[in-house]
Order: structure tokens, then C-alpha cells, then sequence
């Protein structure tokens, strides 16, 4: 009985250390400023399948991956999901990178769009859960996209 009590605990502490809370169980001492997106991609009206979409924070001067995700065949993503702790610096936006009107270019093109304000949720305990924020279908050939550095 006490080994099994012992090694729960190494196991809490080693969590603990490498920053990751068992069950996903939210900081109930913390404010979270959470962003959840989802969306679908189109290329010349037909579904944009395995694009690359990243959601990255901007805040600290410096671009931090948050989250990534490719599309599926019908050029949905789902749950892009990001969040910071006890920051008021959140500065979300999406990066799409794709090769929509560039098949014969040897590189990809990259648009970027801010997250808008109203989609980050200051979340705590009693509200933990997010719903996505759908931004709908995006068309990626209406874009002028700069190529990918």
C-alpha cells in the first residue's frame, strides 16, 4: 500500500515539474486566456485538403507555436486550440500555408489574419469548457499571399 502511495506521488511531482496536470484538470488559481478556432479552406471553389494552419502568439516580440493541424479532403480544420496563462499579452493570429494558385512555384504562400479580441475567452474554473469559434470558408485564390521565408 504505501509503494502505491509512493509512486503516485513521484508521479504527481514529475508532472508537476514537467508542467503537465494529470487529466487535463484546469488551474483553478490562474486565469486562462483561451482561443479555440475552426474553419474550412477552399482553393478555386474546391475543398483545399492538407494545408497547414497554425495558430501562433505573437505577444512576447517573439512567434510561439501554440497549436497546428492540417485540413482534411473536404479542407475543414478543427480545434485549433490555444491558451496562456496570467498573461494580458495574448496576441493570437492563424497562419495558412498553402500553394492555392501556385502549383508551378517551387515554394508555398502563407497568409496571416489576427485572431479578433472577441474570440479569446478569459476562462477559470467555473468556465473551463470553450466552444470553437468557427471562422467559416476561406477562399484561398481571393487572397494575395506572400511567399513562405
Amino acid at each position: 500500500m504505501l509503494n502505491v502511495i509512493i509512486v503516485g506521488l513521484i508521479s504527481l511531482i514529475a508532472n508537476t515539474i514537467a508542467g503537465q496536470r494529470p487529466n487535463d484538470v484546469p488551474d483553478c488559481y490562474t486565469v486562462q486566456q483561451k482561443v479555440e478556432i475552426e474553419g474550412k479552406l477552399i482553393c478555386r471553389n474546391h475543398p483545399a485538403a492538407q494545408v497547414l494552419v497554425t495558430l501562433i502568439d505573437t505577444a512576447n516580440g517573439h512567434d510561439e507555436i501554440l497549436s497546428w493541424t492540417t485540413t482534411n479532403i473536404n479542407g475543414e480544420f478543427r480545434r485549433l486550440y490555444g491558451q496562456k496563462s496570467n498573461t494580458t499579452n495574448f496576441k493570437p493570429y492563424v497562419k495558412i500555408t498553402h500553394k492555392c494558385n501556385d502549383q508551378y512555384a517551387d515554394g508555398f504562400r502563407v497568409i496571416k489574419f489576427e485572431v479578433p479580441k472577441s474570440f479569446i475567452v478569459r476562462a477559470t474554473c467555473e468556465n473551463y469548457s470553450t466552444k470553437p469559434h468557427n471562422i467559416g470558408n476561406i477562399e484561398l485564390a481571393l487572397y494575395y499571399s506572400q511567399p513562405n521565408p
